[in-house]
């Protein structure tokens, strides 16, 4: 068995209180602090760098803004909007199904989405990529 240092059982005898409070204070620090751990979930595979490019709120926002301001735009270039971003159709497609140049379709495109960009909906820069 050791030895204790002399004066180390009248060092304890007098800081009695002090020394028990100090010990308690340290259980529940140690309590405390392990208790909020987290060991619950652990992650099985690295995440990806990138988020997923389908947002499907993202894509709904936008069909709205755009089914609002669909009806500022003239006929003929609402059309062409129509085709070429609902129905995703080519540019020749659009002009052999309106009869008219592709020429006229890029044309009428540039103006009608300049004039789409003129209302400042910010879920209509997307048109843009």
């Amino acid at each position: 068995m050791r030895q204790e240092p002399q004066g180390f059982h009248d060092f304890v005898v007098v800081r009695q209180r002090a020394l028990l409070r100090t010990a308690r204070m340290l259980i529940n620090t140690y309590a405390s602090a392990w208790q909020r751990r987290w060991r619950h979930e652990q992650p099985t595979v690295d995440f990806p760098d990138t988020p997923d490019a389908y947002d499907g709120y993202a894509v709904c926002d936008l069909r709205d803004a755009v089914t609002r301001v669909l009806p500022m735009l003239p006929p003929r270039q609402r059309a062409i909007v129509v085709l070429r971003y609902h129905d995703d159709l080519t540019e020749e497609a659009t002009a052999a199904l309106l009869g008219c140049s592709v020429g006229t379709v890029k044309s009428q495109t540039a103006k009608a989405l300049a004039k789409l960009r003129c209302l400042h909906d910010p879920r209509l820069a997307e048109l843009d990529s």
